[in-house]
């Protein structure tokens, strides 16, 4: 069983870096003064817990929304549940596989 679960779940981790990557560069290009207010948020170099909470609530509380931008809403929607689903993954998963 784990040589199906670890693939996938470290999959699904390449894929939230790669989205919320997509999504930064969305903000930056195209909606500055929002990116700007979150502390201009970045992967790696920028990776504050300050910025980091800032884009977090961002997508929680689901600000994008009023930004009307299709391609970022979509975006954002699969991030959010994407995590809503990754924090019951993390804790279960290694129970499932004793």
């Amino acid at each position: 069983m784990e040589k199906i679960v670890f693939p996938f779940l470290v999959g699904v981790v390449f894929f939230a870096f790669w989205l919320t990557s997509s999504i930064l560069n969305r903000l930056k290009s195209e909606h500055g003064e929002i990116y700007a207010e979150m502390g201009e948020p970045a992967l790696i170099m920028n990776n504050t817990p300050k910025t980091m909470m800032s884009f977090q609530k961002f997508l929680m509380l689901r600000k994008f929304k009023v930004l009307n931008d299709t391609s970022l809403d979509k975006k954002c929607e699969v991030l959010f549940w994407l995590q809503i689903a990754w924090l019951p993954t993390i804790l279960i998963v290694p129970f499932w596989l004793r």
